[in-house]
């Protein structure tokens, strides 16, 4: 007995059956466990589509929803095992469960399968309303066709938005370009080109049509701006206005044929000064000048405050740097359209203009109020600004006349990035979301200053050609008409 007690062989052989028992015991539940997590993500894309699917299509019975949840889904997986369970809840939002038995590694061998699941949810389509503005660069680099390609892409834009593109919020039943030499004191004549058809493809195109509709779920604002912004002439009355008496206004002007005459030119293509000449030559040119709409900056630091305060607005006398007219927010598609169709180009780049006008008209309170709606905190408010140049001129210089208005008249570059930045900071803090395009952009500051603006990076877009530019807008149109899942 005491030998048979002593007998050490075997002992090796029973240890290892043991441990190694232990051991794939601890591999399975590993392998199920990845198996559990892989297999969960994937059915959440899956409900994530099929709700998706459900709140974009204008249905608004619980069967029809379930049918094309049902139908996402197959359309994706082919399995017809996947079991899809559309509901209603309470608070009128769609949610897709997506589940099936799963047969795992370890828990198979023991005859057993789990069941897995993913929940998804999301609100009707159009629950979120929206106030957007276009905040869209008409300096002189943009003559031609680059010119056309925004009126293009901006129209789109506002296209995907119209009546037969778009469903309403609903409860769900069922079971359950021209340039001239003037400055800004110089007026000039208008003249347009037509715009191109525009063919993108935004997501609000694939929504049924023929659904209820009103036109104030989305509204737009049209902000043209150069170096100023020119705003409609029948506020003059309003009592946040000044606006400078006519007067007599007298600048030198580059005599290009005489310049000519006398050396030779080179056309550099810059905004600030498009005519180099070895033997320049200069004419006075003097003119009476009026309002035309064009508005300039206030006193520091009113001149990067959206609101009206204790100093009034001032408007100058003349309207050779502010071409084309800002458009107030409205619903009215049409009336946004031909604020686009009427863009035209002309003089430099002063960012922080069209980032404070853009931000008056979505903002519920004066100079513009057209936003004081009674859903306006339950709106979603957007703006989109598209520049294709940098920054060419900066806040400084007034009159002599006591007029009341600072002018852009420096070419502190440092600065006027600074306050683009400053700006888009504060619109940002007030809830706004910014998307920026760089259209043919090259400067790597300006670039930077863009990217810096959005809201995210996703939200900037370095568009370096007239295909990019629509694509831009195309992913803007997609971003703001996407139902966005609450859970």
């Amino acid at each position: 007995m005491r030998k048979f007690l002593k007998n050490e062989s075997g002992q090796f052989a029973l240890m290892f059956a043991i441990a190694s028992t232990a051991l794939l015991t601890m591999v399975g539940v590993a392998v199920d466990i990845s198996s559990i997590q892989s297999t969960k993500q994937y059915y959440q894309d899956l409900s994530d589509a099929a709700v998706l699917a459900a709140a974009v299509s204008g249905k608004d019975d619980r069967n029809e929803l379930e049918d094309i949840a049902k139908q996402t889904v197959m359309g994706i997986t082919n399995d017809a095992e996947m079991d899809v369970v559309l509901t209603i809840t309470p608070d009128n939002a769609i949610q897709v469960v997506v589940s099936k038995p799963q047969k795992l590694w370890l828990m198979s061998a023991l005859g057993s399968k789990v069941d897995i699941s993913a929940t998804a949810e999301a609100p009707p389509k159009t629950a979120v309303k929206m106030n957007v503005a276009l905040v869209l660069d008409v300096t002189a680099s943009m003559e031609g066709t680059k010119l056309d390609d925004l009126r293009a892409a901006a129209t789109g834009l506002v296209e995907a938005f119209e009546e037969d593109e778009i469903t309403s919020s609903k409860s769900f039943g069922g079971d359950g370009d021209d340039t001239d030499d003037g400055g800004e004191f110089g007026v000039l004549d208008d003249a347009g080109a037509d715009i191109p058809e525009f063919d993108g493809g935004f997501m609000m195109q694939a929504v049924a049509a023929g659904t209820a509709y009103d036109p104030d779920d989305v509204k737009f604002s049209v902000v043209p701006f150069a170096r100023y912004v020119r705003i409609p002439m029948e506020l003059e009355s309003e009592p946040w206005m000044f606006v400078e008496e006519p007067n007599d206004s007298c600048w030198n002007s580059l005599d290009l044929e005489a310049s000519q005459a006398a050396g030779s030119c080179t056309n550099t293509g810059s905004e600030s000064s498009p005519w180099v000449c070895t033997s320049p030559v200069y004419e006075e040119v003097c003119e009476t000048v009026q309002w035309w709409g064009c508005v300039t900056s206030r006193v520091h630091p009113w001149n990067k405050r959206p609101q009206v305060g204790p100093l009034s607005i001032p408007g100058f006398a003349g309207g050779g740097s502010c071409m084309s007219e800002l458009l107030p927010l409205t619903g009215d598609k049409d009336a946004v359209k031909n604020s686009i169709d009427n863009l035209y180009t002309g003089d430099e780049t002063y960012i922080p203009s069209g980032l404070i006008w853009g931000w008056r008209t979505l903002t519920p309170d004066a100079p513009l109020e057209e936003a004081n709606t009674i859903d306006y905190a339950e709106r979603k408010s957007a703006m989109i600004l598209m520049t294709d140049g940098e920054n060419s001129r900066s806040y400084g210089g007034d009159k002599d006349n006591g007029f009341e208005g600072v002018f852009h008249w420096e070419s502190n570059l440092s600065d006027s990035n600074d306050l683009t930045a400053e700006i888009c900071e504060d619109i940002k803090a007030d809830g706004i979301e910014i998307y920026s395009i760089a259209f043919e952009v090259t400067d790597a500051a300006t670039q930077t200053m863009l990217r810096t603006c959005a809201t995210d990076g996703s939200k900037y877009f370095d568009a370096a050609d007239s295909d990019q530019l629509f694509a831009a807008f195309e992913t803007i149109g997609d971003d703001l008409a996407a139902v966005r899942l609450s859970k």
